[in-house]
């Protein structure tokens, strides 16, 4: 507690609370004009169907992706259990993880940065729209982004603790966010990267690490292998995912390729505020020209060149720059991931955390 104090400026703890001001932000960013369950075939149709079998028989084998993200279509299966199968009771569970999402954010930067710094990556964050319109629209985005930032702030509190608990918990955590979406598993090589730096005291923290985030997948193996004889079926759901036809693709795209390392369908997804360029750097534009995520995204650059004097290539901003550049890397490039805002929540959570500590 005393390094704590410290490392926070006394006149930082009379600010108000960074959670409070930015989940205040967001409301009413969204609720004058809230969009909830659209519908029409869209993404949140697939998770309410799931949810609403779920609800009605039980568990069922999925069929497809968006039925094997159990937790999302899981609570909210209970949530229509409990409350009917109606609009309010579809945006209570994106309500949930989106105020989990903002309250580990704003906690992790005030930890880390002071509360002045948290206010102001809370104001950058909640004002993102990419994250904001899906305050109460059923999507996997936020609910991904929640259980990565609870996986952080518990493996936060291991290394400072030395405690495997709750590194177990991180862990944990980890492996919700896998099975929420498997784009999570694009941090495997950030992480793989970090191991070297962490102090041999807090690698014995990786096994009981290694643990928890294992156990959601395993269970489902387990699961999947009792029901169908198809352990990986998860796996095999998502990769058959990019044969699905999507008007996010031009005509004449062979879909029955798979689009790991695949130009094709690295530079083929529609092009943001219509701006076409090269396949090598259209993903990259697509998420800068996108105004639901590229200011914050753009003015990290500008922040560390008016603060490069006092950075160096060690300095924790930069590592955390080029964690996110490198996750951002591995879906475009190596995934072939649609690069749509919402996809990349991560990145703009990170984004968001630098403006706040840079600023």
């Amino acid at each position: 507690m005393a390094t704590r104090a410290l490392l926070v400026p006394a006149s930082n703890r009379a600010l108000p609370n960074p959670a409070l001001v930015a989940t205040l932000l967001m409301c009413s960013l969204v609720l004058p004009n809230p969009a909830g369950y659209v519908g029409a075939g869209g993404d949140d149709f697939h998770y309410v169907e799931a949810a609403r079998c779920i609800a009605a028989q039980g568990w069922f084998v999925p069929e497809t992706h968006w039925a094997t993200r159990g937790p999302l279509v899981a609570p909210m299966a209970a949530a229509f259990a409990l409350f009917g199968d109606n609009v309010r009771a579809s945006m209570l569970v994106p309500l949930v993880y989106s105020l989990m999402a903002v309250s580990l954010f704003a906690w992790l930067v005030d930890r880390h940065a002071g509360r002045g710094a948290a206010l102001i990556a809370g104001f950058a964050f909640a004002g993102t729209a990419s994250f904001a319109k899906g305050l109460l629209q059923p999507n996997v985005d936020t609910v991904e982004l929640a259980w990565q930032l609870a996986a952080v702030a518990a493996g936060s509190l291991a290394l400072n603790s030395g405690k495997a608990r709750w590194a177990l918990l991180a862990g944990l955590c980890f492996g919700l966010a896998i099975q929420s979406r498997l784009t999570t598993l694009a941090w495997l090589p950030v992480l793989a990267l970090a191991v070297p730096l962490l102090a041999p005291a807090s690698r014995r923290l990786i096994l009981p690490a290694l643990v928890g985030a294992a156990f959601p997948l395993l269970f489902d193996m387990a699961v999947n292998t009792l029901a169908t004889g198809r352990p990986l079926l998860l796996f095999e759901l998502a990769a058959a995912h990019t044969r699905i036809a999507s008007t996010d693709l031009p005509p004449g795209t062979d879909l029955s390729r798979s689009p790991l390392l695949n130009p094709g369908f690295i530079g083929g997804w529609s092009p943001a505020m219509g701006i076409a360029a090269h396949w090598s750097i259209q993903g990259l534009l697509n998420l800068l020209a996108n105004p639901q995520m590229g200011p914050v995204l753009l003015a990290v650059p500008m922040l560390m060149m008016l603060a490069r004097l006092h950075l160096s290539w060690r300095a924790a901003e930069v590592r955390l720059a080029l964690a996110a550049a490198t996750y951002a890397a591995v879906l475009i490039y190596v995934l072939a991931i649609d690069p749509k805002a919402r996809m990349f929540l991560p990145v703009a959570a990170i984004a968001a955390a630098l403006v706040g500590r840079l600023g």
